[in-house]
């Protein structure tokens, strides 16, 4: 999944949590590994891709940039969509969903300038967990089930929380 929508179901299920921003970070967390297990479309970053095979240290500035936009549109969907003041206890918990939500995607990108542990052993849970089927080829497929997941959990979400 692309980070936009790791962030938005992070925020979800943060805020099920308004005074725990631990367990908000901990469910963004296990949203994450939960929606990397369906079978998704994202995107590829030919960089990280070419140094995996040819072992090149070469991360562009632009893919960097990229996933940069990714995150802040994420940021950015999730308090729209569950508007909260800077003063109310709950925006930590969603703030903490957010985080896990991507925190995953964050370590794998650290893997690929450093492999010592702990980091190899969660790339090697990250892989193992992450759906072998993607629609790579094909986002008209996969960008509307990641919509589709996205407004299951601001359902739950808007149901369930108590802010």
């Amino acid at each position: 999944m692309i980070l936009a929508s790791h962030a938005i179901i992070g925020a979800a299920v943060g805020r099920l949590f308004p005074l725990s921003p631990f367990y908000g970070f901990l469910a963004g967390l296990l949203s994450h590994y939960a929606m990397d297990a369906i079978p998704h479309w994202e995107y590829t970053l030919p960089s990280i891709s070419k140094r995996k095979k040819l072992g090149s240290g070469n991360v562009l500035v632009r893919e960097v940039i990229f996933t940069g936009i990714d995150f802040a549109v994420g940021i950015a969907a999730a308090f729209a969509i569950f508007p909260i003041g800077l003063e109310d206890p709950g925006i930590l918990s969603i703030s903490f969903g957010i985080i896990g939500g991507v925190f995953p995607d964050a370590l794998q990108f650290l893997y690929f300038f450093y492999k010592g542990e702990p980091i190899r052993m969660h790339q090697k849970f990250h892989d193992t967990i992450h759906a072998s089927r993607k629609f790579k080829d094909r986002p008209f497929v996969g960008i509307p089930l990641q919509i589709a997941l996205i407004t299951v959990f601001i359902l739950i979400s808007n149901f369930f929380a108590p802010i």
